[in-house]
């Protein structure tokens, strides 16, 4: 079966080969005429003196040929540079054949380091629980070996205690019974204490976040609404000063006029009340403002007193 697959082998070697050969001796042949044309219009060219120009006009290669020569280079460098440039287009085209292949090996590479990559990771998380779920195995086992100690412990100073060196086993039971009930007991009321703990402390700090937003909430309302009443007392103020300009100018008229009387506008004092109510409301907000920043700067002084332990 070998003998069979090298003969194949072989054969499509060989075809191959045939193919190679025939390619090269057809292009062989194809320079040998280009030669022989490049030669014979060289000859006809030195005969008729003809120019560069319409030598270039017959023939593009044998111009360019001619001006190799020319220039001192023999043929065989001419084929040798024109084998070399064959060879590199043949390269450039099988390099843009092979392209798309090209990108999609890189883009499968880049993929499979990525995946690598995923894989470390998580290796990486595998082996860091690994060792995280040995070291809480030993804790436990610590923690238990110590609280049978401490039961033991216990057991022994209560019975020193109590005097009970030569009391029964059942008596002896009964107090290692009570002192294991009573240590459980101790280790759940702590672990609850702990949490309760935890919740007080976070309820402190979520109530202490919500009166903080909320104070800053009514103290913007109030300095919104400060604004609005220095707008109004402004606009109060310059109609005022146009009142006040009217007024001047009315009295004017009355003094030059003489028996030509003139009402001054009755508008003056309701505007003049109204300014006077706009002051004390614009007195009041400012009064509610800094109250509430005084309430906000202390709750804020609280909060971060309750803030700096947890941090």
């Amino acid at each position: 079966m070998s003998v069979v697959n090298l003969n194949a082998e072989l054969e499509k070697v060989t075809n191959e080969m045939g193919k190679d050969i025939k390619e090269k001796d057809a292009t062989i042949k194809s320079l040998k005429e280009e030669l022989e044309k490049a030669n014979e219009l060289l000859k006809i060219g030195s005969q008729v003196h003809r120019t560069d120009e319409e030598i270039a006009a017959l023939s593009p290669a044998a111009a360019a040929a001619s001006s190799l020569l020319k220039s001192g280079i023999s043929l065989s460098s001419i084929y040798a540079e024109h084998c070399r440039v064959r060879y590199v287009a043949e390269l450039i085209e099988e390099l843009d054949a092979k392209a798309p292949l090209f990108k999609q090996q890189r883009e499968v590479y880049e993929a499979a380091l990525e995946e690598i990559e995923q894989l470390q990771c998580s290796g990486l998380c595998h082996r860091e629980l690994s060792y995280t779920s040995a070291e809480l195995e030993r804790y436990q086992h610590e923690h238990q070996i110590q609280s049978a100690q401490i039961k033991r412990l216990l057991f022994c100073i209560e019975k020193r205690t109590d005097n009970m060196e030569n009391g029964g086993s059942e008596s002896d039971e009964f107090l290692f019974n009570n002192i294991v009930e009573l240590q459980q007991r101790n280790m759940e009321l702590t672990s609850k204490l702990k949490r309760v703990e935890t919740e007080q402390q976070q309820a402190l700090l979520n109530y202490h976040s919500a009166e903080t937003e909320s104070l800053t909430n009514q103290l913007n309302a109030t300095k919104d609404e400060l604004s609005r009443l220095r707008q109004h007392q402004s606009k109060l103020e310059l109609l005022v000063e146009e009142l006040t300009v009217q007024r001047d100018n009315y009295k004017a008229m009355i003094e030059e006029g003489g028996s030509r009387t003139v009402s001054p506008p009755t508008s003056a004092a309701n505007e003049r009340h109204s300014l006077d109510k706009t002051n004390s409301d614009l007195a009041h907000y400012k009064q509610k403002a800094e109250f509430l920043q005084e309430k906000l700067d202390c709750f804020s002084a609280d909060n971060s007193k309750w803030t700096a332990p947890t941090t």
